[in-house]
Order: C-alpha cells, then sequence, then structure tokens
C-alpha cells in the first residue's frame, strides 16, 4: 500500500477527511427534499481539496447521482467561450449517462458542441428534443446570429431545464473557482444568479487561492457572499498522520522508531502532500540502505532528499519572483528579519519600499503575519529556501 505523493489520494491512503465528505454528502441528499446546499472547500494547494472531490465523485456514481466536474486551471483555452464549452460538454455528458444515451450518442457529444455538422446530426437523430434545442444554440453563436451573453446563459441553465424535465438531480464541481475571475464581471454576477435560483442544481467549489477566495465567499459586495457554506481545509490531525504513517509503513513491511514519527509529523507540519512524500522517501532511504527500519537518522536523509526531489519544482516558484521579492524572502528566512522595518533595515531600503511586495507576497498565499512578524506559509519551501542560499 505504501504512500502516494501527487494526484488524488483514494481508497486507503484517505486520510481523515471523513467528515467533511459526510457534510457534503448530507448536503447533496437534500436535494430531493428541497434542503438545498452548496459547498465551497478552501486550503492551499496540495492540501486535499482534490482528494475530497475525487471520493465525493466515486460516491455519487456509486449512488447513481449525476455529477458535471470541471477543473477550471485546465480550462482550455482560457476564456469564457473555452469555459463555455467545458461546461456544455461535461453537462452533456452527464445528461447521457442520467438519461442512458447510447454508446455512440455519447462519444459524438464533444464534436457537436466544436460545430461538427455529422456530429450535430446524429446527435439529433439518436437523442431528438433532449439536445437539437441546445445544440441550436451553440451553431447560432457559431454563426453569429446570437452573443456570448445568450450563449452563457442558455449553457448555464442546461442542467436545471434537464434535471425539471426529468425529475433528475445534478451536483456541479467546479475545481480551482478562483480562476473564473478572468471572465469578466457580467460572467460572475450571472453565474452567481444562476447558483442562486437553481434548485434541482447544487454547487461545489473548490480553490487554493485562499486570500482571494475569502474575499469572493466573505465580502459583503461580492455576489458570491451567502451562497455558500464554508469548509477551511488544513493540515491533517497529528493523530490522523500518525495513522497514515503506521498504515504506510506497515504496508511496506517496515519497522519504525516511535521518534521516527514524532520527527516526520514535526518535519511536514502535518501537510497531507509532505507526509506522503516523507513518508515514501524514507522508504526509499531503508531500500537504499538495506535496512529495514525507519529510524530519526532515517527520517533526516530522506528529509534531504524529499527537499532536492522538490528543488524543480520550488527554483520555477521561486524564478515567478522578480529580484525584490526573492531578497525580501531570503531575508526572512536568513536573516530572521520579521518586521518591514527589519527587512529594510537588512536590504538598506526605506521600510516604505517594503510595504506594498509584503502585501503583494500575503495575497499570494507566500508569507503569513503572525504575532512573531510575517512569515513563509509553506514550511517545506522555507526550509528548501534555507538549504538552497546556505549551498
Amino acid at each position: 500500500m505504501g504512500f502516494q505523493a501527487g494526484g488524488p489520494v483514494k481508497g486507503a491512503l484517505f486520510c481523515d477527511r471523513e467528515e467533511i465528505i459526510d457534510e457534503l454528502w448530507a448536503g447533496i441528499k437534500g436535494l430531493k427534499s428541497g434542503a438545498r446546499q452548496n459547498f465551497a472547500l478552501v486550503g492551499p494547494r496540495l492540501i486535499g481539496k482534490s482528494s475530497i472531490l475525487e471520493v465525493l465523485r466515486e460516491r455519487l456514481e456509486r449512488e447513481k447521482m449525476e455529477g458535471i466536474y470541471l477543473d477550471c486551471w485546465k480550462i482550455y483555452p482560457s476564456s469564457l467561450q473555452g469555459f463555455l464549452e467545458a461546461f456544455a460538454e461535461n453537462s452533456m455528458r452527464s445528461v447521457s449517462e442520467a438519461l442512458g444515451w447510447t454508446a455512440r450518442a455519447r462519444s459524438r457529444i464533444g464534436d457537436a458542441i466544436k460545430g461538427t455538422v455529422s456530429a450535430i446530426l446524429d446527435l439529433t437523430k439518436s437523442v431528438g428534443v433532449e439536445v437539437e434545442d441546445f445544440l441550436k444554440v451553440w451553431v447560432d453563436f457559431r454563426e453569429r446570429r446570437i452573443n456570448i451573453s445568450d450563449l452563457m446563459r442558455k449553457t448555464l441553465e442546461y442542467p436545471e431545464q434537464i434535471a425539471e424535465r426529468h425529475n433528475k438531480f445534478f451536483v456541479v464541481i467546479l475545481d480551482e473557482f478562483q480562476e473564473i475571475y478572468k471572465y469578466g464581471p457580467d460572467f460572475i454576477k450571472y453565474l452567481s444568479a444562476t447558483i442562486y435560483h437553481q434548485r434541482r442544481v447544487c454547487y461545489i467549489i473548490s480553490g487554493s487561492a485562499v486570500t482571494l477566495m475569502r474575499r469572493i465567499l466573505e465580502d459583503r459586495g461580492s455576489p458570491f457572499y451567502g451562497r455558500f457554506s464554508v469548509k477551511w481545509i488544513g493540515p491533517l490531525p497529528e493523530q490522523d498522520v500518525r495513522k497514515l504513517l503506521v498504515r504506510g509503513f506497515k504496508g511496506e513491511g517496515v519497522s519504525y522508531d516511535e521518534d521516527a514519527i514524532i520527527d516526520i509529523i514535526r518535519k511536514t507540519h502535518s501537510h497531507p502532500y509532505y507526509v506522503q512524500k516523507l513518508g515514501q522517501s524514507c522508504i526509499n532511504s531503508i531500500t537504499k540502505r538495506k535496512s529495514g527500519r525507519i529510524s530519526p537518522e532515517i527520517v533526516a536523509e530522506a528529509y534531504d532528499d524529499m527537499l532536492c526531489d522538490l528543488s524543480f519544482h520550488f527554483e520555477e516558484e521561486l524564478r515567478k519572483f522578480e529580484p525584490r521579492y526573492r531578497n525580501i524572502l531570503a531575508t526572512i528566512v536568513l536573516q530572521d528579519a520579521k518586521t518591514p522595518s527589519g527587512i529594510a533595515a537588512k536590504l538598506n531600503i526605506r521600510a516604505g519600499e517594503v510595504s506594498p511586495y509584503l502585501k503583494r507576497l500575503l495575497d499570494m498565499q507566500v508569507i503569513e503575519k503572525s504575532e512573531a512578524g510575517y512569515e513563509l506559509m509553506n514550511k517545506i519551501f522555507e526550509d528548501w529556501l534555507r538549504k538552497h542560499y546556505s549551498d
């Protein structure tokens, strides 16, 4: 069984989030009784949101309920039209499962949305009224008889229309929801109104840009204020990290010291991705040594190996910043300067010059402000920076 670092975690490796899954599921089931509830999952990248959504999708499939899933980060082209095409195609695929379309009809959905005439004719002949009106909207748009605002309204309303016609219910899952803000205020306002008025469709969104998602969900001036029950996703409880590690090591047939478990929890700060990655790195270390026991020494060696493995990713992250940002991060980490005045003194500039950079780093979820001052949010990134600048 071992460990899995990267990609949604499922099955025995899925840990601790059962209460959230149960709460989401209770809200979904409430659709049928009219007690509709929308949810938002918010937390930094790699914290486990996608794993929660993946487990939820599997449960929807087992319970014969219809899910419409979009990863908003992967929409291409990254435009309103690109989003609507993806939403339309995924909606039609969900409808096809709900209504039992033939395999041939399902295979023609993507081409039909893209405007392929033969695919439109095949689908219309096979399915009829269920798609004819909807596909006509897309044909009219591509032939410029309607504008993108009309297309937007028809596309977002499609799941609710089908649900009402056939006594069905749909769950729309929008992963990395903050990405939709690039599509403009008119789209945002209409999507908010759609979410509010639909009764047979519930929405579950997730976002990793925590500061932006907080504004989207909690600012009173936001179109989405009050639309969602917000679940903040953070590190795992220590007892669950311990269970995950013990299960992983036993699954690999290796023994461990209790102090090694404590060290892994301390070094990873119970972040699920890094727990999985360091657990696997420990397995790799004892395999190389041909030693069958996880000790604190093995954990220390494995942690250094893990930081090396993460170098490409962290270097890419670092390259995104201008030199002044990199200098500020290095000053916080290496010189223990945690206030604007302290950072400015180390860099030999005025404190007023530092503040805009700190605000931007806060907005980007790179740093956070504690009682001690400014600190990096990702402690593993902080350890890597310390190693990177000292090498």
